[in-house]
């Protein structure tokens, strides 16, 4: 048993050193380039790896991430999509910039260290994501394996359901082109007001006409989970002597229903004199979300082959869909307003 452990040990020893061996340099570039750094804006990041021959290959954060992880502050990433992006937050009193910092998780193997400042320099448009939140996706039941003791195959594990999403937000943005003490130049500024959270968000921009989109859409629903697969009968026996069934395949789980889509919010806008012009400038959203999408139903296990003499196995019934959830109503028609303040 020791030896074996030994063994085991060595083989996965062995496996991470030539696993880390894949790359011996790494260059990350933050692609700022034509970009305005503002509000809701998007920061591309580029990783390019660099083998012992010294070739470069432009490679996915998800070829690298078992060697390299980050911290951030001021933002979040999206992962999601082949791209890696870095969203800049908008729900934040009093932010002025962001950091992103890759590191090496293993130093002793591989030394990396790298920190990105953002800076910014509110030359884009603006995005304010006020969006209620997206319900949360069921969980998917487990698939079973082949039995090993019994005759039968298992049933799939039922999926949950997804949660439904949360109302946007009743919001209040008021504009006005100000004196900014820091750059000494007009820029314009929105105070927006979560009624929701009872907090006041202030916003500025250089160029305006290059768009200004407030979103207050309700949440999305979550996706209901899928159903596991049962699993498959043994096949029957009847030699020797020896005779067994054909073993029924095991059931599919049910799914999960998807969650509803939530109510848009409220979004009154009110412009001061000087500001009047910007509002042709307005993307204003505040539609339903989106349904959640039904989970699938689990496939029924095969039932056992027969042997001679026998009849096959029953094959298991596949699991039902889920519900789709229902989109969301869209919120009140905006209100536009010009006056003082």
């Amino acid at each position: 048993m020791k030896s074996l452990l030994c063994l085991v040990l060595t083989l996965l020893l062995t496996n991470f050193t030539l696993f880390g061996q894949r790359f011996k340099d790494l260059i990350i570039e933050m692609d700022t380039v034509g970009k305005g750094l503002t509000y809701g804006k998007s920061v591309h990041f580029k990783f390019t790896t660099i083998n012992k021959r010294g070739k470069k290959k432009e490679v996915d954060y998800k070829k690298i991430y078992d060697r390299i992880t980050y911290d951030v502050t001021g933002g979040d990433f999206n992962t999601t999509t082949q791209n890696f992006n870095f969203l800049i937050r908008t729900k934040d009193k009093k932010y002025s910039g962001g950091a992103v910092r890759f590191y090496s998780l293993f130093p002793e193997d591989f030394k990396f260290d790298k920190t990105f400042l953002l800076v910014m320099n509110f030359k884009g448009g603006l995005v304010l994501r006020f969006k209620g939140t997206n319900g949360i996706s069921g969980i998917s039941g487990s698939s079973k394996m082949n039995p090993i003791l019994f005759r039968d195959g298992k049933n799939g594990e039922p999926g949950s359901s997804g949660t439904n999403g949360l109302n946007g937000p009743s919001i209040l943005v008021r504009i006005k082109k100000e004196k900014d003490s820091v750059l000494n130049r007009e820029l314009t500024f929105l105070y927006v007001t979560d009624s929701s959270m009872a907090q006041t968000y202030v916003y500025k921009c250089l160029y305006p006409d290059k768009g200004i989109e407030i979103n207050a859409e309700g949440g999305d629903g979550g996706a209901g989970g899928d159903g596991g697969n049962g699993s498959d009968g043994k096949s029957g026996i009847n030699s020797g002597g020896t005779s067994k069934r054909p073993g029924n395949g095991g059931d599919g789980g049910n799914a999960g229903n998807g969650g509803n889509g939530a109510m848009g919010g409220r979004i009154t806008v009110i412009a001061h004199t000087n500001a009047a012009d910007l509002l042709g400038y307005l993307k204003l959203l505040n539609d339903g979300g989106i349904a959640g999408r039904a989970g699938r139903g689990g496939a029924g296990g095969k039932g056992g082959s027969a042997a001679s003499g026998q009849l096959v196995g029953t094959n298991g019934k596949n699991g039902y869909d889920g519900t789709a959830g229902y989109v969301g109503g869209n919120g009140p028609p905006y209100v536009l307003k010009v006056e003082d303040f």
